[in-house]
């Protein structure tokens, strides 16, 4: 091979392997934004009731079932398996302090490949489809294969407590062992989302930051 051609190829090898540096590389069988790769499935959820104790229920005549649906992205390094969503708890408050309404989510991320840290979002709609809140959760953890996961925040009110009807839980974010980072297909995602909630808009799939309680 003449020599300028050998450097041309040899250059055009090296655009290339710069311009792949901290991009994702999707998984087997999918390309990266596929949204076809893209899928969502619908779960039974737990009961509508809480119990707050002291014989007084929220929801008390009410006989619905939660709604989960999980979002699943064949090309994500990581993905939440088999069933997961919110149910809603209540925290007896202690001698000085009053009881909290919670979201609960249990759920298991399954890795694809060795993961360092990953954020898991789930949009909480009433019983007629309007949002309610997008909650957000960050975990920084080694994760080689598929671990378990609780978690849980806070509500402000009785109100948003008894009107938590259906959730829709996937992954938004991944960080690789290796340093990649993957996002999710927020077109794809939001065209998943919007089969719950008719109402939401595609800047809905960003959490809103609660304001800091005030200063006693």
């Amino acid at each position: 091979m003449p020599r300028f051609l050998l450097m041309s190829a040899l250059v055009a090898l090296s655009s290339i392997a710069v311009a792949q540096q901290g991009k994702v590389i999707p998984a087997k069988g999918a390309s990266l934004g596929d949204k076809s790769a893209v899928s969502m499935e619908r779960y039974p959820g737990g009961s509508v009731v809480t119990d707050m104790g002291y014989s007084y229920k929220v929801n008390a005549a009410s006989s619905l079932k939660r709604e989960w649906f999980v979002v699943r992205d064949e090309s994500s390094p990581a993905t939440v398996e088999g069933p997961a969503g919110i149910d809603v708890t209540y925290k007896q408050g202690q001698q000085y302090s009053l009881g909290q309404f919670q979201y609960h989510a249990a759920y298991t991320i399954r890795a694809k490949e060795p993961i360092s840290a990953f954020e898991l979002r789930i949009h909480v709609f009433d019983v007629f489809g309007k949002l309610i809140k997008t909650l957000s959760a960050t975990e920084l953890a080694d994760l080689p294969d598929t671990r378990g996961f609780d978690g849980t925040w806070r509500i402000f009110s009785e109100n948003e407590a008894s009107e938590a009807y259906a959730s829709v839980t996937y992954i938004a974010q991944v960080r690789t062992a290796s340093g990649r980072v993957y996002e999710i297909d927020r077109a794809a995602v939001f065209e998943q989302v919007r089969k719950v909630g008719r109402k939401i808009t595609e800047a809905d799939l960003e959490p809103k930051k609660e304001a800091p309680a005030p200063a006693k």
